[in-house]
């Protein structure tokens, strides 16, 4: 039997003539009690009755019951900082030659940039240990600062330098800040990289730039 005759023998099945459903008594009485009770009280919105509540805003504690909290996205930071005796100019000139970073960047084996030193400035950076990954200047303030954006899915990693003078120099403060949900699996390991590679980078940029001030 297929589906339209399916359907046919159902419909002749259907069509017998409905049973009566009565209630007792006393169900009776209480469903006409019920039904007095909120055809009364719908017409008058006293203080506190059903009417009233049913106008009143829902709590902002109501409105979250059911609702996955929100939880921001993971943050990891790592800034370390050293104080070099040279004028910030000395210490900018050398940001500001992207294609030799790789000299006094050990964790840096070649980087390129479409432009100069400059905001919305596109390149490319490709690590001693890993693949090429593009990167963008988000900020820059001469002779004081600059930011570099590296996006992947799912991670995102923001390099900040900056340069703040001092009566002897210049301390220099380099800043990783890495967000995404990649950071949940690879925190840990790119964390304790980056942490002992910094102090590397900020001890030969201090011996170029100081080699530099004193030429």
């Amino acid at each position: 039997m297929g589906f339209c005759g399916c359907a046919a023998f159902a419909r002749r099945r259907l069509s017998l003539k409905p049973l009566r459903f009565v209630l007792p008594p006393y169900h009776q009485r209480r469903l006409f009690r019920g039904a007095a009770f909120r055809a009364f009280y719908s017409t008058r919105a006293q203080p506190g009755t059903q009417a009233e509540l049913r106008q009143k805003p829902r709590s902002p504690l109501s409105s979250t019951l059911g609702r996955r909290p929100h939880h921001p996205a993971k943050v990891m930071q790592i800034e370390h900082k050293t104080t070099v005796l040279a004028a910030p100019s000395v210490l900018f000139r050398i940001y500001e030659d992207v294609a030799n970073w790789h000299t006094w960047d050990p964790d840096t084996r070649r980087a390129l940039l479409d432009g100069p030193l400059q905001v919305g400035s596109k390149g490319k950076l490709t690590p001693t240990k890993g693949n090429t990954v593009p990167m963008r200047i988000t900020e820059v303030t001469q002779d004081r600062s600059f930011t570099v954006e590296s996006k992947i899915p799912m991670f995102c990693m923001v390099f900040e330098h900056e340069l703040n003078p001092t009566a002897s120099g210049t301390e220099v403060v380099h800043r990783v800040t890495i967000t995404g949900p990649l950071l949940l699996f690879l925190g840990r390991v790119l964390g304790k990289q980056i942490d002992s590679g910094l102090p590397v980078t900020l001890r030969n940029l201090k011996q170029l730039a100081e080699a530099r001030s004193a030429a």
